[in-house]
């Protein structure tokens, strides 16, 4: 009895992270809002500013973090040239969000060094 309790709660547990609601990085976060940043009539122009008539231009979103690496001058002349991710066997599930992520170009069976 008390294993199948231990289960459903691991179960559960593990399970958890799928049921939680997740929130687009472009929407703000209603639990910390700058309102006070933000006049209280948008139609209102603040002094030196113009109005703007028409719908309001949505800023542009970046993920933060590094991009992947180029592989475009990477092979030389050997095309096509493509970007591969070497892949680690980490010993515990636990620690596979925390394995090394390694990139090498390949180029017809033979790898390049990643600029």
């Amino acid at each position: 009895m008390n294993i199948s309790i231990a289960a459903a709660a691991f179960v559960a547990f593990l399970l958890l992270p799928v049921m939680a609601p997740a929130r687009d990085i472009g929407q703000p976060n209603p639990y910390h809002s700058h309102l006070h940043d933000q006049p209280t009539n948008p139609r209102v122009a603040v002094e030196g500013e113009m109005a703007t008539a028409g719908p309001r231009r949505h800023d542009t979103v970046q993920v933060a973090g590094s991009s992947l690496p180029d592989c475009s001058h990477a092979c030389g002349s050997c095309s096509p040239c493509r970007l591969v991710m070497v892949s680690f066997v980490c010993s515990l599930l636990a620690e596979a969000e925390t394995c090394p992520v390694s990139y090498k170009c390949m180029c017809n069976s033979k790898s390049y060094p990643v600029p």
